[in-house]
């Protein structure tokens, strides 16, 4: 892999720790609670920042693993599943764009794709990080 292509990725591997540390503080927070928390729960606002920073920063994760042209069959496939990738690129729009509407559609939208939204991101954050942490110990061997 030359210069660039190891600069690229671990920039990729960047952005990807990113959404895994909003991942480990949504996990905990649901921990705390017991279970997801619901809007006027207690813990539902923080519960809400990392779930909806976790699935942003996921989203440019994908979007980057697409335009570096990187490969890996299991990421493909949920990769592929265009309506989930089209829902969570929207969510993510929602989040970082100014939108006047509280509950705005884009990300009610995923969200109510309900239980299986939650496990195709779950599936694709495992995927990745797979991924990712396999390349980046790729790039330690060829330095040493």
């Amino acid at each position: 892999m030359n210069l660039e292509n190891r600069e690229r990725v671990a920039s990729l591997h960047k952005y990807f720790l990113n959404s895994s540390r909003m991942k480990t503080h949504y996990d905990a927070r649901a921990v705390e609670h017991g279970v997801a928390a619901y809007p006027g729960d207690s813990d539902w606002s923080d519960q809400w920042i990392y779930l909806s920073l976790w699935y942003s920063t996921l989203f440019v994760v994908a979007e980057g693993w697409q335009e570096l042209g990187l490969v890996d069959d299991e990421i493909g496939q949920f990769l592929d599943h265009e309506e989930n990738l089209s829902s969570l690129r929207k969510f993510r729009n929602g989040v970082f764009h100014f939108q006047p509407k509280y509950h705005d559609d884009r990300l009610v939208d995923f969200i109510s794709l309900g239980a299986q939204s939650a496990v195709w991101v779950r599936g694709l954050h495992s995927a990745l990080g797979r991924s990712l942490l396999a390349r980046m110990q790729d790039l330690s061997m060829a330095e040493e």
